[in-house]
């Protein structure tokens, strides 16, 4: 293996990632962003305010980057996750994630969109996390999630 041996992680990193997608995938009309939820790991960042920042970085490289064809950038929709829940046997969400910090997301979202001029959907409206680990969603909440932003979109596309 390369490496000496041992075994890579794959890179998770979006922002790397971000700059290849858009120069192959152009040209696009709406870029949806949601994200959050592992930003909000201790490890990682661990606060809605940070999160949001992390957003406010990807959309920024959204808009200026420099796209094929002379394209302009595709419109964008931030979209704040659903908060976390207490697991079913009452602990906290797992990781250490903070319910409170994940109920602070949808503003500093809207926040951030108001500023850069761009789209906010609060997918907390409609779905909600898992009892499972209270922090992903079951398939009935990913659902309500896919229903609940089509008209958005729809809405977005038709401006």
């Amino acid at each position: 293996m390369a490496g000496g041996g041992r075994r890579r992680a794959y890179d998770k990193n979006g922002a790397r990632a971000l700059p290849i997608l858009l120069g192959s995938h152009n040209p696009l009309d709406l870029l949806v962003i949601m994200l959050g939820t592992n930003d909000l790991k201790p490890h990682i960042c661990g606060t809605a305010v940070g999160a949001a920042e992390g957003v406010r970085f990807l959309v920024e490289a959204v808009m200026s980057h420099p796209y094929n064809w002379r394209a302009a950038p595709p419109k964008v929709l931030v979209v704040s996750p659903p908060h976390f829940c207490a697991k079913a046997d009452g602990n906290g969400p797992e990781s250490g994630r903070s319910i409170s910090e994940s109920e602070k997301l949808a503003a500093a979202y809207s926040n951030i969109a108001e500023e850069l001029g761009i789209a906010f959907w609060d997918a907390a409206l409609v779905a909600r996390a898992s009892t499972v680990d209270g922090v992903h969603l079951d398939t009935q909440n990913t659902r309500a999630i896919g229903r609940g932003i089509v008209p958005i979109v729809r809405q977005i596309l038709a401006d």
